[in-house]
């Protein structure tokens, strides 16, 4: 059988070996392995093991158990011809390397395609050399199974069909010459109605489990995966605290960096990185990809002052301003009669804003009034100070000596503030017409300028 050349390297997934074997004692293995038919010669030199001769017919494994310094160079030629299942014709083991040069054959051959057989079966991490030579599975036959390391650069690398993905066949007489990388575990293009006709095959290099990808061999096109570009999906983030995601669906195909989470209020971008070996956009591109998403202030709705109606008793009273976590509020206590300012500060402007979009600290004005007593009385209960207002004027009478008067308007504004000295009455002129507030030592009235 003819197939084209391939060049592979594959990472180890499985583990390594433990008692791997020197090259003294791999000689040792190869020489006095009885099964089949005709012998092997191992020759040693300092740790590399060169095998010559020739085995045919065995069965079960030739097993090597390969130590991480030592290299086994095959020459000979060894067949395994299974009526049962077996793992291979060589198994090898440890984390050592393994080489078929030229004039080496390696060849497994099963009569039912429901015995696994294989040619060479590497279950250790270290490497299997296809230099030169041939290795074949025929009639049912796999040619390698590998969880270590392939590298092929020469020879014939032949399997009867696909098994575990390690040698990937296709059929160029159907035309079928073009793949896409890391597409499934079992990739062929044979029909259903293939026969064992598998001259003019060839093979693509894959790696089980880890999928590292294809090659590039003669007349076969291995494309790479297209990718639908990934959108954000949480395109309504609000700030609440608590750290948030961008919503980027994962895919083995690329790595999110970058900014994949946040938790504070801001605008954020992800990067894509792309394997670029065996995957590529929708596009056709593999650039990197940067993705933009935000996480929006929470809005916080503007409190108000509720007690609109406050009038003096004495104690302190207050604005009535709706507490919030989110902001701070001052100046709404009071206990005489004015007129005050609250303020409402937002505690985290990065994070908070007002209903409106603002954050600017807010400004509620309100007030302490004077109570209200009946205008008409002609005198302050239980006193004798009478009171009279004319169109400008609001005149005071029986004043107790050194009495301090102050007026206000309902605004809590004073417009006069004085003392009666010794006289016992006292004119106090206003400029507009309305209710005032007098005070006059103890006691406190309102009074109507009309």
């Amino acid at each position: 059988m003819n197939t084209p050349k391939l060049i592979a390297i594959f990472l180890a997934v499985f583990a390594i070996t433990s008692h791997a074997d020197t090259a003294e004692q791999l000689k040792t293995t190869i020489e006095s392995f009885s099964s089949g038919t005709g012998s092997l010669t191992a020759t040693v030199d300092g740790n590399t093991v060169t095998v010559t001769g020739s085995k045919t017919g065995v069965a079960p494994s030739l097993t090597l158990n390969i130590d991480s310094d030592v290299s086994v160079i095959w020459k000979a030629t060894i067949t395994g011809n299974y009526n049962s299942f077996n793992f291979g014709t060589i198994r090898l083991s440890g984390t050592g390397s393994f080489e078929v040069q030229s004039g080496g054959t390696v060849s497994a051959t099963s009569p039912t395609s429901s015995i696994s057989a294989y040619a060479i079966y590497n279950v250790g991490a270290g490497m299997v050399n296809i230099s030169g030579g041939t290795v074949e599975g025929l009639n049912n036959g796999n040619a390698v199974y590998n969880d270590g390391i392939i590298f092929i650069s020469g020879g014939t690398v032949t399997g009867y069909k696909l098994n575990n993905g390690i040698i990937v066949e296709w059929n160029k007489a159907a035309n079928n010459t073009e793949y896409t990388a890391l597409s499934n575990d079992d990739i062929t293009a044979l029909p259903s109605s293939a026969t064992a006709t598998w001259n003019g095959r060839g093979g693509i290099a894959y790696a089980k489990g880890e999928n590292t990808g294809f090659i590039p061999i003669e007349g076969v096109t291995v494309s790479k995966v297209k990718i639908t570009e990934p959108t954000v999906t949480n395109t309504a983030l609000v700030y609440t605290g608590s750290e948030q995601s961008a919503g980027i669906a994962a895919n083995a195909a690329y790595t999110v960096t970058g900014d994949k989470e946040a938790t504070n209020a801001g605008d954020y971008a992800a990067t894509l990185v792309l394997d670029k070996d065996n995957f590529e956009w929708s596009d056709g591109t593999d650039d990197d990809l940067s993705l933009l998403w935000a996480i929006a202030k929470a809005k916080i709705a503007k409190p108000s002052v509720t007690n609109t109606s406050l009038v003096y008793t004495g104690s302190e009273q207050s604005a009535g301003i709706a507490a919030n976590a989110a902001y701070t509020v001052t100046g709404d206590k009071g206990t005489a009669v004015n007129s005050y300012t609250a303020t409402v500060a937002l505690n985290d402007k990065a994070n908070y804003e007002w209903a409106d979009g603002t954050t600017a600290d807010l400004s509620l004005p309100w007030a302490i009034s004077a109570p209200l007593i009946d205008p008409i009385l002609p005198q302050i209960a239980g006193g004798s100070i009478r009171v009279q207002a004319t169109a400008n004027a609001i005149m005071l009478e029986n004043l107790p000596r050194n009495a301090k008067v102050q007026v206000y308007t309902l605004q809590g504004k004073q417009i006069y503030s004085a003392n009666s000295d010794n006289s016992q009455i006292l004119r106090i002129p206003v400029q507009t017409k309305g209710m005032y507030i007098v005070k006059a030592g103890s006691q406190t009235l309102r009074v109507a300028v009309r």
